[in-house]
């Protein structure tokens, strides 16, 4: 019986771990969204792309919306081979919704993706929450590089200064290969 919950033990604090350890600097972590609209996405669909990833629910979306959209200028002003190499992932928590709300909430984040001008989509399961380490009721920004690495990783609303960070990386990561 000792050796079992020592086991146990051991799974939570490494799981525990693997899950800490989502941060600048480390792998995008496994994970599959899908929209309204059913178009999926799965983390290995972001390799070699340029990734800008949105977090948030459906109450707190509007925190993150100084930061899209000083970032959907920047995507506006680029040419199209540069906008074809990034990929913007806005993703609300649907991890809450139920039948017979699904489809209520379906039909919203088509709506949504009409406004803010990219698909939304809906993290229905929590997996991406989970293994992201992503906190109740916070929004993040992150940006993935081309190699899938995550080299932005931020929390809360972002204040100018941030902006201006996830801009000038996006930016260099954008140019890195010319």
């Amino acid at each position: 019986m000792k050796r079992i919950v020592m086991y146990i033990s051991l799974l939570l604090i490494t799981s525990a771990m693997v899950m800490a350890q989502t941060k600048t600097g480390s792998t995008l972590p496994s994970f599959s969204i899908e929209s309204g609209d059913g178009k999926q996405i799965v983390s290995s669909d972001l390799s070699g792309k340029l990734t800008v990833l949105f977090y948030e629910t459906k109450d707190n979306k509007e925190l993150n919306r100084p930061v899209k959209n000083r970032l959907n200028d920047l995507f506006t002003s680029l040419g199209g081979n540069e906008k074809k190499e990034i990929i913007r992932l806005s993703v609300i928590d649907c991890s809450g919704a139920f039948w017979p709300f699904i489809g209520i909430w379906k039909k919203q984040l088509v709506e949504n993706s009409k406004i803010e001008g990219m698909d939304v989509y809906g993290d229905w399961n929590g997996n991406m929450k989970k293994t992201f380490a992503f906190d109740d009721n916070e929004v993040y920004t992150v940006i993935i590089d081309q190699q899938s690495t995550i080299c932005f990783f931020e929390k809360g609303q972002l204040n100018q200064s941030k902006i201006d960070q996830a801009v000038n990386i996006l930016l260099s990561q954008l140019h890195r290969n010319e």
